[in-house]
């Protein structure tokens, strides 16, 4: 992994970075009215509201998202962290100070000139001081208040919110935590660790990340979901890829094709779709044999928006609004399928979309 750059660039579409992230996903009942959505009007960014109403100014270079009620602004080689009414909270020179991560868990990084890390709450207090040059990376933001970071020589490690290191790992990879346990990986085993650092167990094979009580572990031909306490919940057969729970279902691939398991391994949707994606806030985007549109489901496998879609670099962010390609369009669709914005910079372009603005 490469060292973090005092000036870092990170594209705010990064679909598991921002959400995987995510801390700032809201339950799927709650109200959306209040979610903002940055956009970029003659050259300049503003919010919208889930209705796809300005709110606010259209005044700033660049915008991040709205994370746990917070966005990052820049304007005039300042940047500042705002609230949802655009009040700055906390501003800073760029010459001085790069914000180089998404706010999460209350804080979010920093990196000086010299050489420094910092995790800072929205205020701009000081949480944490890291010497950047002791690590080879660190992760831009604390999950399960907890760190991921690769040390000088070459080992990954696992630091708390006060910079203590918790667990070094050696040469095995980590993710972060997730469920207050992380895993632990090379290609030939998998191992969890619990909140403490403190090795829970290990197995033979590919295991994926905890999620909703447990994790799938595939080793040769064989699949399972294990427990928290190590005990087996099922078995899958002729399984030739899955992904971790999401909102109760978890997605497996048998025979090419994609669908959809509860949490006892019983079929919930159907493997009929040659490409999908987890579920967020109850809808999830598929693709259909045959098309290369995208449609969305709801978790009866019932068609919410169908073969509309060409492309998407955000699922609904908040619940309420997805950044998706129709026609030849990038824009925000909401839950019914409808555009409330349209003409966005492409996701893909990171002189549009890069922050801080390049």
């Amino acid at each position: 992994m490469s060292g973090v750059r005092v000036k870092t660039i990170f594209m705010l579409w990064a679909f598991i970075v921002l959400m995987l992230v995510i801390g700032c996903w809201e339950n799927s009942n709650s109200d959306h009215s209040s979610s903002l959505f940055p956009v970029k009007v003659d050259g300049k960014w503003g919010y919208i509201d889930s209705t796809g109403s300005i709110v606010g100014e259209i005044k700033y270079e660049g915008l991040s998202f709205i994370s746990e009620g917070f966005g990052i602004a820049y304007a005039q080689n300042t940047w500042s962290v705002i609230d949802q009414k655009g009040k700055a909270f906390f501003v800073a020179s760029l010459d001085s100070l790069m914000p180089v991560g998404n706010i999460n868990e209350g804080v979010f990084k920093v990196a000086s000139k010299e050489g420094y890390g910092y995790f800072l709450t929205v205020s701009g207090e000081e949480m944490l001081k890291l010497d950047q040059r002791k690590f080879h990376w660190t992760a831009s933001e604390f999950n399960d208040e907890r760190l991921i970071v690769s040390l000088e020589n070459g080992d990954f490690g696992i630091l708390n919110r006060s910079g203590k290191l918790l667990y070094q790992t050696g040469k095995y990879r980590i993710d972060n935590y997730s469920e207050k346990v992380a895993r632990v990986y090379n290609s030939e085993e998998t191992c969890y660790l619990n909140h403490q650092g403190e090795l829970l167990y290990c197995f033979r094979g590919r295991g994926l990340t905890f999620s909703e009580g447990g994790f799938f572990l595939k080793d040769r031909n064989e699949t399972k979901f294990i427990n928290k306490d190590g005990s087996i919940r099922f078995y899958l057969e002729a399984v030739q890829d899955m992904y971790s729970f999401s909102e109760g279902l978890a997605m497996i691939k048998k025979e090419g094709l994609w669908g959809y398991i509860d949490k006892h391994g019983k079929i919930s949707i159907p493997n009929r779709y040659s490409s999908a994606h987890s579920f967020h806030h109850d809808l999830a985007f598929v693709r259909e044999q045959g098309t290369d549109l995208w449609s969305i489901i709801d978790k009866k496998g019932s068609i919410v928006v169908d073969k509309k879609i060409k492309d998407m670099a955000q699922p609904f962010f908040e619940g309420a609004l997805a950044l998706v390609k129709v026609d030849d369009t990038w824009c925000y669709m909401n839950r019914k399928g409808e555009i409330v914005w349209k003409n966005m910079p492409s996701p893909y372009s990171e002189t549009q979309w890069s922050i801080p603005p390049s």
